[in-house]
């Protein structure tokens, strides 16, 4: 995990790891009756805290055209209260 200030009142944050990536964990537990929503959630939580926040989510294996696996997720958080 990586945390940097992008520019006054604004922090990054990128979190990596090496599994499986996005498109073949998505093919792997392929179950109809299963219905993830824990980016629907993170989403709608950085939205109530602001609207400059963000999250992006990167499959390194399209990326980086099968050369790396995993997953690495960009947040951007505007800072509440910050008087920079």
């Amino acid at each position: 995990m990586d945390y940097n200030l992008l520019e006054p009142g604004t922090l990054g944050v990128t979190i990596s790891d090496s599994g499986i990536g996005i498109r073949e964990g998505r093919e792997s537990n392929a179950r109809p009756e299963h219905k993830s929503v824990g980016m629907t959630i993170t989403r709608k939580r950085l939205e109530m805290m602001s609207r400059a926040s963000s999250v992006r989510l990167v499959d390194l294996a399209e990326e980086s055209g099968g050369a790396q696996h995993g997953t690495r997720v960009e947040l951007i958080i505007a800072l509440v209260g910050n008087n920079s």
